[in-house]
């Protein structure tokens, strides 16, 4: 069951529906925030829980949307950012609730690293151990399992 029903939602209601937290507090001093922002939209975005769609790229932290982090800090500097949610956002929703950063971290890099880089579990794994993901390689088991459970690996 979704919090938020479909429809244009102002992007505010939409993060601290996922995250628990003010996209308009702390949102320019805090990396954490920041971080679990860009990994929230992308696993939105790819759910088809939201649009617009941005594009996004693998960056040190996993998956990162320049224009993304644009709309969060035009929407922590006050301006209002309508997005469409859809039926699908409460996929997200629950895969994302309770979750601390570093677990979000590692479902959005894994599911980069499977859909967009077509790499298998293992593959994924030694990715990230040569790439030197900590964060992904401690949540590794339970992130992939997760996505795997919730039919995100195709």
């Amino acid at each position: 069951m979704s919090s938020l029903k479909p429809g244009t939602v102002d992007l505010r209601l939409v993060f601290r529906a996922v995250s628990g937290r003010d996209l308009n507090r702390g949102f320019r001093s805090n990396f954490e925030t920041r971080l679990f922002f860009q990994k929230a939209m992308y696993l939105l975005q790819v759910a088809r829980a939201v649009k617009p769609s941005m594009r996004f790229g693998l960056h040190l932290y996993g998956p990162y949307s320049s224009s993304w982090a644009k709309k969060g800090y035009e929407v922590s500097d006050g301006e209002h950012c309508a997005v469409d949610v859809t039926d699908r956002f409460g996929v997200v929703e629950n895969l994302l609730k309770g979750r601390s950063t570093s677990e979000v971290v590692a479902l959005a890099t894994l599911h980069f690293y499977h859909e967009r880089l077509g790499l298998s579990r293992a593959k994924a794994r030694a990715k990230a151990e040569s790439d030197g993901k900590v964060t992904v390689l401690k949540h590794f088991d339970g992130a992939w399992s997760q996505l795997d459970t919730a039919n995100w690996l195709a």
